[in-house]
């Protein structure tokens, strides 16, 4: 909560001193705006390497709020999503969300969207596997949209839980992608 109420100060500070009416949108608002049709989740990342772990958290959350009906659109893929490639695909979405921790240069717990047009979406992964040569192929094997929610992380320390941020975090984005379900 502490990075989005530094982020809306941020924007309404720059507002004020340029004199400039600039629409911003928030990750929540990107996210509903890019969102059409059916979607899937993926949670990405280690559990064992502390706030590496919020992709699949938000994923272990979100499965349990949806309930048995929309599991399958759900999936925690660990730190090996490549290794989900058939059931992603079989389950025919529309929009792939990956869920995932992201050193963008943000504040601990902070979240974007990140577009995957190009290399800096990839760069920026905490994985050594690149995302978005998953998202290559995924694109190349479908008509699929696929972004990142991305969550930037304190720290990455073997062993370590969740960061306080990140954990808050996780929560507001679970809240969030709870909602593209019910669209």
């Amino acid at each position: 909560m502490a990075a989005k109420q530094k982020s809306e100060q941020f924007r309404d500070l720059w507002r004020r001193a340029s004199g400039v009416t600039v629409a911003v949108q928030t990750w929540e608002e990107q996210l509903f705006k890019r969102v059409q049709g059916r979607v899937m989740v993926l949670g990405v990342g280690n559990e064992l390497r502390g706030d590496d772990g919020v992709g699949p958290a938000v994923a272990q959350a979100l499965a349990d709020e949806l309930g048995p009906a929309q599991r399958g659109r759900v999936i925690d893929c660990g730190d090996v999503p490549e290794n989900y490639i058939g059931p992603i695909l079989a389950a025919g979405a529309d929009v792939i969300v990956l869920c995932d921790a992201a050193d963008f240069g943000g504040a601990p717990g902070e979240v974007r969207i990140i577009e995957f047009g190009g290399q800096p979406a990839a760069a920026i992964s905490t994985h050594n596997a690149s995302l978005g040569l998953l998202v290559k192929v995924l694109r190349a094997s479908a008509p699929v949209d696929v972004l990142l929610v991305a969550i930037q992380p304190q720290g990455t320390q073997f062993g370590a839980p969740l960061s306080k941020p990140v954990r808050v975090s996780a929560a507001e984005v679970t809240a969030v992608l709870a909602g593209l379900f019910k669209q």
